[in-house]
């Protein structure tokens, strides 16, 4: 909706202690047990193991290892992929949508898939809409439509306009197509859900402001 106004919140708070060295088996396939994700490790990960419980409502499992750079590396290595849809740090740090090296002490990332195609559906609309001098007067007299929150600062609202709608389309896909998913699929999917959608938008402001 137009003037419903949308609240962003891009910070993502240190991992705290108690999930140091923990990962996430999304999608665990049925009588998966310890025996079977010991054996999936290998090298110095198979001395790093701790422990693991696999019964967190029947649908994903947590495996421990002794440090969380260990952890870091069983992900990096797809070392589960044969047990389990998706793997992941029990607290994800992932950024928002994009971070450089050493921002806040943190490695950097290319952000959150699902967040980045929120991030662009959520001002699809008025931006296009604001290419319209007439209809842009009108939506200014609007509340913002994106505030930006933070700790430290005052709410932001946010610029949604943009001089080239369409290069506008074509960075929310490149950032969607960069992000990174959990879910195995979601990669291929979010980025033609977007585009269904600002397919959808552009028909119908097309026979309604034509």
């Amino acid at each position: 909706a137009v003037g419903t106004t949308v609240l962003q919140i891009k910070e993502i708070p240190p991992r705290p202690q108690e999930f140091e060295g923990e990962l996430c088996l999304f999608g665990l396939k049925a009588g998966v047990d310890e025996a079977e994700v010991c054996q999936a490790l290998s090298g110095d990960l198979s001395t790093e193991f701790k422990s693991c419980d696999l019964g967190f409502e029947s649908t994903y499992g947590v495996v421990r290892f002794t440090t969380h750079e260990a952890a870091l590396r069983a992900k990096a290595a797809n070392t589960f992929s044969e047990l389990c849809g998706g793997v992941d740090t029990r607290y994800n740090e992932r950024s928002y949508d994009g971070r450089v090296d050493g921002d806040g002490g943190r490695d950097g990332d290319e952000g959150r898939g699902w967040c980045c195609f929120e991030g662009g559906v959520s001002g699809e609309l008025l931006v296009r809409l604001s290419v319209y001098p007439r209809m842009k007067a009108e939506l200014d007299k609007l509340p913002p439509k994106l505030i930006s929150l933070a700790s430290g600062r005052a709410p932001e609202p946010l610029e949604l306009s943009h001089s080239d709608v369409w290069q506008r389309v074509q960075q929310v896909v490149e950032s969607i197509e960069m992000a990174t998913f959990t879910g195995k699929g979601d990669k291929e999917v979010v980025p033609a859900l977007y585009k269904g959608y600002v397919e959808r938008v552009a028909t119908v402001l097309a026979s309604t402001l034509a």
